[in-house]
């Protein structure tokens, strides 16, 4: 899914409501992937964000600081923040992942 929204993200040509969707989603979705894949108690609203600042002061991480600064920068156009950040998160497990990736199952 946040493959998905980085295609979106990057190939914003407005400003507005629906650019201003695509960026909340992009966060939203990054900040989950982090704090799932640290194993890492999630929340929604207020509650996301202080679960990320808890998880960057448990493990030295900068992710609350960095989702924030992007957020604010990508409501304003500039993007590319959000999508380095949304990168980072996701090249922890192997990058983005496309139309017709398969994985077998571990048995």
């Amino acid at each position: 899914m946040l493959t998905d929204l980085l295609d979106d993200l990057l190939g914003l040509d407005e400003t507005g409501p629906v650019a201003d969707a695509v960026v909340v989603e992009v966060w939203r979705s990054t900040a989950e992937l982090v704090l799932a894949s640290h194993r890492w108690w999630s929340g929604t609203g207020k509650w996301l964000v202080r679960e990320l600042s808890a998880l960057d002061r448990h493990h030295g991480t900068t992710y609350a600081h960095r989702l924030h600064t992007a957020l604010r920068r990508a409501v304003e156009g500039d993007t590319r923040s959000l999508a380095r950040v949304a990168d980072d998160a996701l090249t922890a497990h192997g990058g983005r992942l496309w139309s017709g990736y398969r994985q077998p199952a571990r048995l």
